[in-house]
Parts: structure tokens; C-alpha cells; sequence
């Protein structure tokens, strides 16, 4: 049982209660008390119907409307709570590692990321075009992702599909056109080079403008004409690039991994 003092948590508080496997229920303080801005329900079993009836009982969920993280991996999920729909301003979800065939997340439109890697047994992904992030690494049997709306693109954004070899052909041919699109947003000049680092992390990426797109594959796209069969290339550019601040570089690496980390 969860201490009554759990009402008396600041505004903008952290709550943790990860795998704790014998929780059976979340107490209604969590909708009536502070403002929560991460909430960490991972490895919990049972937790989509405690989400589902805590969100539901409540006419005005105070507590969990200004919600912006929420962690949900390893709670062996199949059906994502509907009443989601009610936490108006989350915009990171994690469900790493649970047992959905199919997931809808249209139904949260403020999601920017998404980190659904290790549901294995996820065929198809419905979710809102403002994605910036989504991990799907190891989603060993996923075969469709959601469209990607240019007019939501922003200067940083990863999507990670390591391990998904069960992609269908136009899935991929999608996946490459949003990078070409993401690029020409970038940097309009036609002049730009490459496409995609993924060996570098995403830590000092954040630091400024860059987008990451991993997928399965096993050619360069067309639309690079440097290209070097070895491990380095070199590229000749025009002269005027080094008279102001270098835009964009962008990059294809095609790689084989030995092991699924």
C-alpha cells in the first residue's frame, strides 16, 4: 500500500514505482493530488487495468492531466489503456518490451517520442505524425510504421529501427523519403552532401540540429552520388562552402551488426 503522504508531493514531482510486482492498485491520491510530471509504472503486471480504472474514476483527473513522461516497459501489456487519451500533455511514452500485436497511439496526439523496442510480437504501429523520436530496435516482427507530416518535422529527430527485418518494401521506401525530406528541411541548399550518423551518440547530438534514421537495408540510396565501397571516402566541395558557417552534413552508412545491441 502506498503512503497517504503521497498527496503531499510538490507540484512537478518525480514518482518511481517500478517493479513492484505485487501492486494491485494506484491509489486515487494520484489523480487528486500534485501536478506529476513522470510517472515510472515499468515492470509492473496488471498496470494497464490500474491505469485504466485510476484515469476512469475520476471526473476531473487533476493530478495526471499535466503528466509529461510515462514509463510502461516490461509490464507484459497486449492492449494499451484507452483512457491515455485523457493525459493531454504527454509527450514521452516508454512500452519497451511488452506483448502488443497491433498499438494505436493516435489516440495521444501531444506523443513526440515513442520507445516500443523489444515488442517482438508488434506487427503494425498506428501513432500521431509529430513523432520526433521512436525507438523500434528489435521490434523482430514489425511491418508497418505511421506516415511521418512533413509540417511537424522539427531540427532534431531519431528513429531507430534496428533489427526490423520484417519491414515491407514500401515501409522502407518511406523511411528513406522522410530522410531526404529531412534534409532538404534542414538545409535547403541543394548543395548538401550525406545522410545519416548512427555512431555517434545521441547525447551530442542534441546539442544541435541533427536527424538519425536506422533501418534495415542493404543499399545506398540513390540520391547519394559520393559513394566508396571502403571504410572512408573523400568529397570535394565547392569553394564557396567554406565562406560561412557549414549547414549540414549528411551521411548513408550501410553496416552489418554482429549482435542485436
Amino acid at each position: 500500500m502506498l503512503p497517504s503522504s503521497i498527496e503531499h508531493l510538490s507540484e512537478n514531482s518525480e514518482l518511481s514505482m517500478r517493479y513492484c510486482k505485487n501492486l494491485e492498485s494506484l491509489p486515487n491520491s494520484l489523480c487528486n493530488g500534485p501536478n506529476l510530471s513522470y510517472l515510472h509504472l515499468s515492470g509492473s503486471p496488471g498496470v494497464e487495468k490500474m491505469l485504466e480504472n485510476v484515469l476512469s474514476s475520476s471526473s476531473s483527473p487533476s493530478g495526471l492531466l499535466s503528466l509529461k513522461r510515462l514509463a510502461l516497459s516490461e509490464c507484459n501489456m497486449e492492449v494499451l489503456p484507452s483512457a491515455l487519451s485523457r493525459l493531454s500533455s504527454l509527450y514521452r511514452l516508454n512500452l519497451r518490451g511488452n506483448e502488443f500485436e497491433s498499438l494505436n497511439l493516435e489516440l495521444v496526439p501531444s506523443l513526440r517520442s515513442l520507445d516500443i523496442s523489444y515488442c517482438k510480437r508488434l506487427k503494425c504501429l498506428q501513432a500521431s505524425p509529430r513523432l520526433d523520436c521512436l525507438f523500434a530496435s528489435n521490434c523482430t516482427s514489425l511491418e508497418t510504421l505511421p506516415d511521418i507530416n512533413a509540417s511537424f518535422l522539427r531540427e532534431k529527430c531519431f528513429y531507430y529501427y534496428y533489427n526490423c527485418f520484417k519491414l515491407d518494401e514500401s515501409t522502407r521506401v518511406k523511411i528513406q523519403a522522410d530522410a531526404r525530406l529531412r534534409t532538404k528541411i534542414m538545409d535547403p541548399d541543394p548543395l548538401s552532401v550525406f545522410e545519416v550518423n548512427y555512431l555517434t551518440t545521441k547525447e551530442s547530438f542534441y546539442e544541435r540540429g541533427s536527424a538519425i534514421f536506422c533501418f534495415p537495408g542493404s543499399e545506398i540510396s540513390y540520391w547519394f552520388i559520393n559513394r566508396n565501397q571502403r571504410s572512408s571516402i573523400e568529397i570535394d566541395l565547392p569553394p564557396h562552402r567554406y565562406s560561412y558557417k557549414f549547414v549540414v552534413f549528411v551521411m548513408c552508412i550501410v553496416a552489418s551488426c554482429e549482435s542485436s545491441n
